[in-house]
C-alpha cells in the first residue's frame, strides 16, 4: 500500500476521533488546518508550482475534471489556485467562528472536499472528515475561537 494513503488515512481518523471525543477542539483544529492548507499549501503552490495542481486535474478519476483541468484551469492555474485558497481562508474563519457562521463553513469544507474527491485515491479518506463535520453540523458552537482563547488568558490571570 502507498506511503501516502497510509499517512492520509491515519490523519483522517485522528481528526475523526478529536471531533467525536471533543467536538469543539475538532472543529477549532479544522478551522486551523482549513486556514494552514490555503496559506501553506495552495498560496504556495500558486507561485512555487502551479503546473502541479494542472497535473492532478489532468489525472482525475473523472474525464468532467480533466477535461475542466486541461482546457480552463491550465490557461491561468494560479488564479485559480488562488480562488481556491481564498475560499479555504474564508471556510477556516467561517469554522472558527460561532453559531450559523460554523455550520456554514463546515458545509463548505464538506462539499470542498467532497469534490476534491475525483482528484485520486488519495483523497478517498478524506470523505470521513466531510463525514464528521457533517456530524458537527449537529453541535451549535457558542464561542468563537477568539473568545476562547480570551476566556483562557482571563483563568489564568485569576489564578
Amino acid at each position: 500500500m502507498d506511503e501516502k494513503i497510509i499517512w492520509s488515512i491515519g490523519f483522517v481518523l485522528v481528526v475523526i476521533i478529536l471531533c467525536l471525543v471533543k467536538p469543539n477542539m475538532g472543529r477549532i483544529f479544522l478551522g486551523i488546518f482549513y486556514l494552514i492548507m490555503a496559506i501553506a499549501i495552495n498560496m504556495v503552490n500558486a507561485v512555487t508550482n502551479p503546473q502541479s495542481t494542472v497535473q492532478m486535474g489532468e489525472a482525475s478519476l473523472l474525464e468532467l475534471y480533466r477535461n475542466l483541468f486541461s482546457e480552463i484551469v491550465s490557461k491561468a492555474p494560479a488564479f485559480f489556485i488562488l480562488v481556491i485558497a481564498l475560499f479555504e481562508l474564508i471556510m477556516g474563519l467561517l469554522i472558527l467562528t460561532k453559531h450559523k457562521k460554523v455550520k456554514v463553513g463546515l458545509i463548505g469544507t464538506s462539499i470542498f472536499l467532497i469534490l476534491i474527491t475525483p482528484f485520486g485515491y488519495i483523497q478517498l479518506p478524506w470523505l470521513g472528515i466531510a463525514a464528521i463535520q457533517f456530524y458537527l453540523l449537529r453541535k451549535d458552537f457558542d464561542k468563537t475561537f477568539i473568545e476562547i482563547v480570551a476566556s483562557v488568558f482571563r483563568r489564568s490571570k485569576t489564578h
